[in-house]
């Protein structure tokens, strides 16, 4: 999770640039119709992910402390008539990744519904990385393959890092992909070797290895990252030799938000608001729910 004062520029998670602007621009609003809307879980000073999700959380100076502007938003959601909601959700449950996002719900609270989050659920909890991956032998997949700067730069992290003083250096097998488990959650900053964060792929789905020695380790293709964010194959993503295009795609991926998950969500607020117009005749809602995307 990004920890600097403040999310990047280029997210939009309310109007306005960040989440420090809804605050000033919930007032505006006008209760017309539902919402929902995805955020990143630990942004600094947005929400507190402790275990009881309400425990503050020790900032530095200059920082607002964790959950504050969390509040502030969910505050002025309610003052614009807004039965507000929230919840954790990991996208484990409909894809092969890792990624908790906070999801907030918004009825209008003159229809008197309660979001039921016990109703978005996914079905693919045995989903694994290898059910996303490329043809080994792939234009695709050969295209991501470190270059001989990444690769000696790599090296040189794997040599130097410690996970605690005294303990041994970390192998590639430390920086390497499970095929058979979970991605870790996919970033902005990827597809740069300087992340820590970074795991690569070190072995294909025919067995054949990439470990420094007949072909290095590579990084997960644009086509292999829109499978882990639940977008389809119909998704366009750029070409490999687009090297401009495919680094803009890799920040953009990272940020997105998962199609499954957000359709799920939607589903259930539809399903929520079916069921109060069908108990006071058509006429307690005029607007459709709204899945509204940002950044995740």
């Amino acid at each position: 999770c990004p920890r600097g004062n403040r999310p990047p520029s280029s997210s939009r998670t309310w109007p306005g640039s960040s989440p420090w602007t809804a605050a000033r621009a919930a007032p505006a609003w006008r209760a017309r119709r539902t919402r929902t809307q995805p955020s990143r879980p630990a942004a600094p000073g947005l929400a507190s992910l402790t275990p009881s999700h309400t425990e503050s959380r020790t900032t530095r100076p200059g920082r607002a402390p964790a959950g504050r502007t969390f509040a502030r938003i969910v505050e002025e959601l309610s003052q614009c008539g807004y039965a507000v909601s929230w919840r954790v959700v990991s996208a484990k449950e409909w894809l092969p990744q890792q990624r908790e996002r906070v999801y907030l719900v918004g009825f209008r609270r003159d229809l008197g519904i309660e979001m039921r989050w016990d109703g978005v659920r996914g079905g693919k909890p045995s989903s694994a990385l290898r059910d996303v991956l490329e043809t080994p032998r792939s234009e695709a997949a050969a295209a991501c393959e470190l270059s001989e700067a990444q690769w000696q730069q790599l090296r040189g992290q794997l040599a130097s890092f410690k996970r605690w003083p005294g303990a041994p250096p970390c192998s590639l097998s430390d920086r390497a992909v499970d095929l058979c488990a979970k991605a870790p959650t996919l970033t902005s900053s990827y597809r740069h070797v300087s992340n820590y964060t970074s795991r690569y792929v070190c072995e294909e789905l025919d067995g054949s290895l990439r470990d420094g020695g007949q072909r290095r380790p590579r990084f997960l293709s644009p086509r292999e990252c829109a499978r882990l964010m639940g977008f389809p194959d119909s998704f366009a993503v750029p070409p490999a030799h687009d090297t401009h295009a495919t680094a803009h795609f890799y920040r953009q991926i990272g940020n997105a938000v998962c199609p499954p998950v957000v359709e799920s969500v939607a589903a259930e607020m539809l399903r929520l608001l079916e069921a109060e117009r069908g108990g006071v005749g058509g006429q307690g809602w005029r607007a459709p729910a709204a899945a509204v995307e940002g950044v995740a």
